[in-house]
């Protein structure tokens, strides 16, 4: 599968992400996933995605946060 988020309207309780001031607690948040269901009865899923949160230009500073590339791993029960 694959799915993307596309300007999800987010709050965060802190305005600092990693020491990094992002302007103000509303930003934006942007991702992509690609995924799959493992296993003869597709119990266990595996995906990569990548994460990024912006506050889009509306308040300054606005240098936004990528997350690098991120492993899940489940079980689906």
């Amino acid at each position: 599968y694959v799915s993307a988020i596309l300007a999800g309207p987010t709050y965060i309780s802190r305005s600092t992400i990693d020491n990094q001031s992002i302007g103000k607690h509303f930003i934006f948040f942007d991702g992509i996933q690609i995924g799959a269901h493992l296993g003869q009865t597709k119990k266990f899923s595996a995906n990569i995605e990548l994460l990024h949160y912006s506050n889009g230009r509306v308040f300054y500073p606005n240098p936004g946060i990528t997350m690098p590339l991120i492993l899940s791993i489940g079980y689906i029960f």
